[in-house]
């Protein structure tokens, strides 16, 4: 709890740095400070939504104005800026977005089931992010994606019971003694599923990699029981035929879940 208050303060006295920049019209803190599972390891996630394109000279005047020390310094890539940099031990992380750019991605997904991981992330940030100015603006995003589309639940449950021919060889696999690609199998098929979970539980992928699985598993109702248990379980024992075998098993548990 101190450490959360810590990172609230840190955010809210940065974000009122930024703010000072006519073109902003939003600052949300994102990541595991507003998910409430920030640790030790964790930094201070900013999302920066701007009216209109930012310059170079923009990012840079705010860690000037704090003393900052930059780690890295992104261009312009897949309509984003980016930057961290440290304010003494506390390290930033910044996205910046154009307002038109996240309301874009709300009708891409909402509208046209667009079901890609990256707006995916972008839009759950918002979803569970915590509004620090033009809270206004972020609550109007968030009421429009309160409700997960049905047509996007089932694009994404159709697109992810697609296996690759090297889950379909996973005995031969495992005979041969051929971990790495095994372990590639297994990561595939697990990451596969949680894209389901997700979908069917009307979340939007939190992180493309799945960091916080079992809290992100926690806020589930739909799953199978001892979901996160067994998922581990696999992937300690994925070149061995019993840990297969379990996997077998979730496959087919999420796939009654769906009705498919």
């Amino acid at each position: 709890m101190v450490r959360i208050q810590k990172f609230m303060e840190m955010a809210n006295k940065q974000a009122d740095i930024y703010k000072d920049n006519r073109k902003i019209a939003a600052i949300l803190i994102a990541g595991s400070v507003s998910r409430g599972c920030s640790d030790e390891h964790s930094d201070i996630e900013l999302h920066i939504f701007w009216n209109e394109p930012i310059t170079d000279a923009d990012r840079l005047a705010v860690i000037k104005r704090c003393n900052g020390e930059i780690i890295d310094f992104h261009p312009y890539e897949e309509e984003e800026w980016s930057e961290s940099y440290k304010v003494g031990e506390i390290k930033f992380e910044i996205s910046h977005f154009l307002v038109s750019t996240i309301e874009n991605w709300c009708n891409d997904l909402l509208i046209h089931s667009d079901s890609n991981e990256d707006k995916q992330c972008v839009v759950s940030s918002v979803v569970d992010g915590i509004p620090i100015y033009g809270s206004e603006l972020i609550c109007t995003w968030k009421e429009t994606l309160k409700n997960f589309p049905d047509e996007l639940k089932e694009l994404i449950i159709i697109e992810n019971f697609t296996f690759s021919g090297r889950w379909k060889h996973r005995y031969a696999l495992l005979e041969r003694e051929d971990f790495l690609v095994l372990y590639d199998a297994v990561i595939e098929i697990e990451t596969k599923l949680m894209k389901i979970l997700f979908a069917l539980n009307g979340m939007y992928v939190q992180n493309p990699k799945f960091k916080w699985l079992k809290k992100s598993l926690n806020q589930m109702e739909v799953k199978p029981r001892d979901c996160y248990e067994r998922l581990i379980f696999i992937l300690k024992n994925a070149y061995l035929e019993h840990g297969i075998k379990e996997l077998e098993k979730l496959v087919a548990e999420v796939k009654s879940l769906t009705n498919h």
